[in-house]
């Protein structure tokens, strides 16, 4: 995670603005490698691991995830509030779901016929008409299809990707470090 991005960014529990890092591990080029974000309202953190930042509201995140890592640091663990609304049910469902297949997505779904057309068309042209040094979120990102050719392109984007799945971004931060975009 870039440290600079940080003021963009709102606790997704208490919409607090006012966060602060604690860093465990920085790379090379000053990327938070292992870390957290603390909300300074609720108290509330998020994980940063393998320079990813886990900002997914308390009811969806993977607890054992959580506990292992607030382990590994020694950090006190908030209790995760298993009472789930019915659309955070849903979104558990397709969690669950991108958790258990992000390995074949991009064999399954990104490189279909359909979606490569569909990049062709829409994505390439759109990205053409982008002026040099442009700050791009990609939602829903994936195993970064469209953030890796945008960040690829060569005028100097600075490309964020988020997506519901943490298994799905690691597969993308794999493919950033095999295209050299990271170190």
């Amino acid at each position: 995670m870039d440290p600079k991005n940080l003021h963009i960014l709102k606790c997704p529990n208490c919409g607090n603005k006012n966060l602060r890092n604690e860093v465990y591990k920085y790379d090379e080029k000053g990327l938070i490698v292992q870390g957290r974000v603390i909300c300074t309202v609720c108290n509330d953190w998020f994980k940063i691991n393998n320079y990813i930042l886990d900002f997914l509201p308390l009811n969806l995140r993977d607890q054992e995830n959580y506990i292992s890592f607030a382990q590994h640091h020694k950090i006190d663990l908030n209790v995760i509030n298993s009472n789930q609304t019915e659309r955070y049910k849903t979104q558990k469902i397709q969690m669950d779901f991108f958790k258990k297949d992000f390995n074949i997505y991009d064999r399954d779904v990104s490189n279909m016929k359909f979606y490569q057309i569909l990049d062709c068309i829409y994505f390439q042209d759109w990205m053409k008409k982008l002026s040099p040094r442009q700050f791009v979120l990609d939602i829903a990102g994936g195993t970064g299809r469209q953030a890796i050719p945008l960040a690829q392109d060569g005028r100097g984007h600075k490309v964020i990707s988020i997506d519901i799945s943490e298994e799905m971004l690691h597969s993308a931060l794999k493919k950033a470090k095999e295209s050299k975009l990271l170190g």
